[in-house]
């Protein structure tokens, strides 16, 4: 059995103009079921090596707590934030963790339809289509599991259900339906899923990642020396990522 666990970043809704989060990203990473308590118990003994007073009932790993230094991390100088992040990215390369990444640009998705879908469900729609195919090439089942997001969550289990039934297409893009992507989406709290906790980092991270692409590649920026530190973390211990843009 497969679980993938997402995690999202830049939701601003319909407001498809906002500069501060011009992109709405999933992030989902895929751990089989045999493996997941392993790296549960790594996650649990790098929390208790870095937080003297860690207490299970209300501690997580966040990205954006360990780039700022927010929360559980705000006593803690730069260079433990960063050991601390490693150490959590260590863990997708050393189980070989697949991870599939949407990307919703929504200037371009506002330029390109009339009316637009919400660029979380249509985020969703793809992150569904690449983890069914990922199961079928695999020969696996897996579930879905998200954290909290209370605004979508009953209408992205009806999405699936819908998605089971009539397929994924929108368009001439191709139609998947999911056979392999067993019951609902199940929706956690992230303090209680050390796998949603896995993904926060991952998500925010990789958004990080995604944005210092575009000043590098696209802008032609020189990179400053953290980030370069960032996107050489995420390079090299996210091996099996997959990244979709649309549109």
């Amino acid at each position: 059995m497969q679980f993938i666990f997402i995690d999202e970043t830049g939701n601003s809704g319909f407001d498809l103009d906002n500069e501060e989060q011009p992109f709405h990203i999933l992030f989902g990473v895929i751990i089989e079921h045999r493996t997941l308590p392993t790296i549960q118990n790594e996650l649990l003994r790098i929390a208790k090596n870095h937080y003297e007073s860690f207490d299970k009932s209300d501690f997580e790993f966040k990205g954006f707590d360990l780039y700022k230094g927010k929360a559980f991390n705000k006593n803690k100088k730069v260079n433990e934030r960063i050991a601390i992040t490693e150490k959590v990215f260590e863990i997708f390369r050393k189980y070989e963790l697949k991870t599939i990444t949407i990307i919703i640009d929504k200037q371009h998705l506002k330029n390109k339809y009339k009316n637009p879908m919400h660029p979380h469900q249509l985020a969703f729609r793809f992150m569904v289509e690449k983890f069914e195919s990922y199961l079928i090439k695999n020969q696996k089942f897996g579930l879905m599991v998200c954290d909290e997001i209370k605004e979508h969550e009953q209408s992205l289990i009806e999405d699936l259900e819908s998605f089971k039934r009539q397929g994924t297409s929108i368009g001439s893009y191709d139609n998947i339906v999911p056979q392999n992507i067993l019951d609902s989406v199940h929706y956690v709290k992230s303090h209680n899923s050390w796998g949603i906790q896995l993904s926060d980092v991952g998500t925010y991270f990789v958004s990080k990642y995604f944005r210092l692409l575009i000043k590098q590649n696209t802008l032609h920026e020189e990179l400053s020396r953290s980030e370069l530190q960032i996107k050489e973390m995420v390079e090299k211990n996210l091996i099996e990522r997959e990244i979709k843009v649309f549109p």
